[in-house]
């Protein structure tokens, strides 16, 4: 069974440790001050190597990947494997029944190969650095799950009470949710139409 508290503290505290990068210099690249800042909590000369060129290419992504899934069949999950762009991973059903284990494993197999999974999604799915709360308001706008005067603040208030205005299953919601970016290049080439109405 897969853990979505896990899953989700994960996702948090990767996205806690993005918005608190300095944005005060003027870098090449919109995510340097991002790789600076994650060399220097980096806790291996490996994963400092990989970040050292201020990119991460999939084959780094992948051999990160590895690592991480070692490290969590070292703490105890019975499939930990490199499946698409992620891992799948599966625990014993007494490991299964302790959220704490698998949430204290997940952190310290996500620590011990730094931030490179974040990085590598946040620069394949955003590479301008854009701000993806401000897209995907505008991309769920268009689909009419919100109304036009719906703002970032209440994007943010309504994913951190789970009070969403929105049916969460929903496809294309889930998809404004994980890659607005994408959502709103593919309605502007055509190729993703929009609703007559609302779902």
């Amino acid at each position: 069974m897969k853990h979505p508290l896990a899953v989700l503290a994960c996702l948090l505290s990767g996205l806690a440790i993005l918005a608190a990068c300095s944005d005060d210099s003027t870098p090449s690249s919109p995510y340097a001050a991002d790789f600076e800042a994650a060399r220097q909590r980096a806790t291996t000369e490996q994963v400092r190597e990989i970040l050292t060129d201020d990119q991460v290419t999939q084959a780094e992504y992948e051999e990160v990947l590895q690592w991480k899934a070692a490290c969590l069949l070292g703490a105890g999950a019975l499939v930990a494997r490199v499946e698409g762009d992620g891992l799948v991973v599966q625990w014993p059903d007494p490991v299964n029944d302790d959220l704490g284990h698998v949430i204290t494993w997940g952190r310290k197999c996500s620590e011990e190969t730094g931030d490179v999974e974040l990085l590598y999604g946040a620069m394949k799915s955003n590479p301008d650095k854009e701000d993806v709360n401000a897209l995907t308001v505008a991309c769920l706008q268009s689909f009419g799950f919100v109304g036009a005067d719906f703002t970032v603040e209440e994007l943010e208030s309504a994913l951190l009470s789970d009070q969403v205005p929105w049916d969460p299953e929903y496809g294309k919601v889930r998809g404004c949710l994980a890659d607005p970016r994408g959502q709103m290049a593919a309605i502007s080439d055509g190729s993703l139409s929009l609703p007559s109405q609302t779902p």
